[in-house]
């Protein structure tokens, strides 16, 4: 197994840096556009947040409230109306269930009163 040496090389070239790209450090700019990354990077410039939906320009049309980063309140309320809508369909789904296991469950037990009923008067 080969042992890579680490150095301090980056540190020193990019000293102030957050992050860098391996095309910055090998200096390979020719990278960044071959990736197919025609997108300009220069529209993103201030935001705190970017989907990968808005990087490769594609839309989302599945929710009815446009979620963005700066708007977090939008998205747990538009989560608790979809959880809120399921919780009902699936109450009415049970409540359902359990009439129809009620109203079953009433009928046979009329049925065996009736046939207890016509055993004991014979």
């Amino acid at each position: 197994m080969k042992q890579v040496e680490e150095t301090d090389e980056a540190r020193k070239r990019f000293p102030n840096a957050k992050s860098i790209s391996s095309a910055q450090f090998f200096g390979d700019q020719n990278k960044v556009n071959d990736m197919g990354t025609s997108v300009s990077l220069q529209k993103f410039s201030g935001s705190n947040a970017i989907s990968s939906a808005d990087l490769f320009g594609q839309q989302c049309n599945n929710s009815s409230v446009d979620v963005t980063a700066g708007d977090p309140i939008d998205w747990l309320k538009l989560q608790a109306q979809q959880d809120f809508s399921s919780f009902k369909i699936m109450a009415g789904e049970t409540w359902k269930k359990l009439s129809s296991l009620a109203s079953t469950l009433m009928s046979n037990l009329q049925e065996e009163m009736s046939n207890l009923q016509e055993r004991i008067l014979r």
